[in-house]
C-alpha cells in the first residue's frame, strides 16, 4: 500500500499524467501540454486489487487498503493527474483467488471498473501460457476471456488488449502453432461464432514501451516497466527505481504532450538514441500534423 501511493506521488511530481492503454495504442494521447502518459497496469484480479468488506447486513464497502481505493484516493486529491488504470484479469480468480467469499461480486466489480474509467483487459482465462500451446488452446483460453468480459461488462472494454501471462509470446522456436498463432494475434479469429480481435498485446515487463509515433512501436510487442522497486535474485536491474532514475536523469527521453491528439510536437534535433526513429509516414498516414521546434 505504502509503495503503491509513494509510486503515485513520484509519478505526479515528476510531471507524469495517467493515461488509457487504448489512448497509447491508438495515438490519441489526451495527456495536457508537458505532461508525460503513463498507462497503470494490474495484472491476475487479486483479491487485494478490489477487495470488499462485507457487513452483517450484506451490504459491501471497498476495502481502503486495496489498490482500487488507493488509487481512488490518490485520483480525487490530485485532480490534475488522470483518472485510469486496466486491470488484466483472469476469469477464473475475479478478484478471489483464496477469498471465496468475493466470488459473488465479480461482475459488480468489473461492471464498476469500466463505468469509472478503468480498462477491464484479457490475462486469459487461468493464466495460461502461450508460449507452446496448440491454436485451439490459444483461441479458447483468450476467446473464452473476451466473451466473459463482454457478457460481464456488457461492452468489449478493453477486452482486446493481451496482457501476456509471464510476458511468454507464441514461440516460433518451440511451438508448431505459433505461426498461426500470430497469424491469429495481427489478424483476428473466429471463434465460438464471434470474430475476436487482439489490438495490442502486452509483454511482463523489463522496459518502458515506446511512443506510438516511433518506426520501433508494435501494438503487438508492448513492454512495460515491473512495478516494484528492486530486482530480486538472478533479475536484472530493470525495474522502477532504476527506471525513476532514469527519467530523473534524461527527461529528454520522455514522450512529452503537446495537449492536442492530432499534432505531434518533437524537436528538431533529437536525442542521439532516438535520432531516425521518427515515423513519419505513420504520422502522416494518420492524418497527423508534425509540429518540429
Amino acid at each position: 500500500e505504502a509503495e503503491l501511493r509513494t509510486d503515485l506521488q513520484w509519478l505526479y511530481d515528476n510531471n507524469f499524467y495517467v493515461v488509457t492503454m487504448r489512448e497509447y495504442i491508438d495515438n490519441r494521447i489526451t495527456a495536457p501540454a508537458g505532461k508525460h502518459p503513463v498507462v497503470l497496469t494490474f495484472d491476475d484480479s487479486r483479491p487485494n486489487q478490489f477487495f470488499y468488506n462485507i457487513a452483517a447486513d450484506g451490504s459491501v464497502t471497498v476495502d481502503p487498503h486495496s489498490a482500487i481505493a488507493i488509487l481512488e484516493d490518490f485520483f480525487a486529491s490530485h485532480p490534475d493527474f488522470g483518472h485510469t488504470a486496466l486491470f488484466a484479469i483472469l476469469p477464473i480468480w475475479c478478484f478471489d483467488f483464496e477469498a471465496p467469499e468475493q466470488e459473488p461480486y465479480c461482475q459488480q466489480k468489473l461492471e464498476w471498473l469500466v463505468a469509472n474509467g478503468y480498462e477491464v483487459a484479457n490475462h486469459t482465462w487461468d493464466h495460461q501460457d502461450l508460449s507452446n500451446v496448440d491454436s485451439d488452446t490459444f483461441m479458447q483460453r483468450v476467446g473464452d476471456t473476451i466473451q466473459f468480459i463482454e457478457e460481464k461488462t456488457g461492452q468489449m472494454s478493453a477486452a482486446g488488449a493481451l496482457i501476456l501471462p509471464y510476458g511468454s509470446f507464441p514461440d516460433t522456436d518451440v511451438n508448431p502453432d505459433a505461426l498461426a498463432e500470430w497469424k491469429m494475434v495481427r489478424n483476428g479469429f473466429t471463434y465460438n461464432g464471434e470474430q475476436m480481435q487482439l489490438w495490442t498485446m502486452v509483454a511482463a515487463g523489463a522496459e518502458p514501451g515506446p511512443s506510438p509515433n516511433s518506426t520501433v512501436f508494435d501494438a503487438m510487442s508492448i513492454a512495460r516497466i515491473g512495478a516494484k522497486d528492486e530486482p530480486g535474485p538472478g533479475e536484472g536491474n530493470l525495474f522502477l527505481d532504476y527506471w525513476f532514475g532514469q527519467f530523473a536523469s534524461r527527461p529528454d527521453l520522455l514522450y512529452t504532450s503537446d495537449g492536442n491528439p492530432d499534432t505531434i510536437t518533437v524537436p528538431e534535433d533529437l536525442p542521439g538514441e532516438q535520432q531516425g526513429l521518427l515515423d513519419t509516414e505513420k504520422i502522416a498516414a494518420e492524418g497527423k500534423e508534425l509540429i518540429q521546434y
